[in-house]
């Protein structure tokens, strides 16, 4: 859930800050129409590779609950690397050849803006490792111990009277 909440800051942002570079204001009121639609084109185009990126980064936070990305490894899963690697061949695709992009009203985007809306889209998966971290201190989401049964043996664990585990043995 917090997650979500910083991707839709972050994505709001980056529409009001590419509307503010691109047109002078956040509203476009006041500017002409060509440009207030080339900048607003350019704010849509911002947003939806922020929003592109930001979840295929969390795409590779969200193999664990509880496991930080740098010890799964993020490349110890190729068939990851192969879906991720398609999303952003087809959105580049989408997003940079002429002819198509005039199709889906994109733009292209100059260094500042791929720099903010990179810089914006590491910030879901920073906060999702940093509940990780939180989740670990806390034990929260940890297995139990499982219990193995032995054949033809009922077994049950129960508290001594210290407190401590024991496993209790009764043959049928």
């Amino acid at each position: 859930v917090i997650q979500t909440f910083f991707l839709t800051g972050t994505c709001l942002i980056t529409y009001i800050v590419g509307l503010i570079w691109n047109n002078g204001q956040w509203d476009g009121l006041g500017v002409d129409g060509d440009e207030r639609s080339r900048g607003f084109e350019v704010a849509q185009t911002m947003t939806i590779f922020h929003i592109v990126f930001a979840e295929l980064f969390r795409a590779y936070g969200s193999r664990s609950m509880r496991e930080s990305l740098f010890t799964i490894g993020p490349f110890s899963n190729k068939y990851m690397q192969y879906s991720v690697g398609a999303s952003l061949a087809a959105t580049l695709l989408i997003g940079l050849t002429p002819g198509v992009q005039q199709v889906f009203n994109m733009r292209y985007l100059n260094g500042r803006e791929w720099g903010l809306v990179l810089g914006l889209a590491c910030i879901p998966i920073t906060v999702d490792e940093l509940t990780k971290v939180v989740y670990r201190a806390i034990d929260f989401g940890k297995r139990p111990l499982v219990n193995t049964v032995e054949p033809y043996v009922n077994s049950a664990v129960g508290k001594s009277s210290a407190g401590e585990l024991q496993e209790i043995k009764v043959e049928l």
